[in-house]
């Protein structure tokens, strides 16, 4: 099975918009959606550190989608 970067990375991105809007929801709000904010906001932190390190890798290796 082979994935394709750009999907990979655009994944990233979603799922860490979507985490980062959770987590200062939940940090405004002060009640923790099933986990403590901090949590989803770490969370959106790995994931857009993924994307960059899967783009670089992308632009470095000059791969095709």
């Amino acid at each position: 099975m082979e994935y394709k970067l750009g999907t990979i990375i655009k994944g990233c991105i979603v799922f860490g918009v979507i985490s980062l809007i959770m987590g200062l929801v939940s940090r405004l709000t002060m009640k923790p959606f099933f986990v403590e904010a901090q949590a989803y906001l770490q969370f959106a932190q790995f994931c857009f550190l993924s994307a960059i390190t899967f783009l670089l890798y992308k632009i470095a290796y000059k791969t095709q989608d």
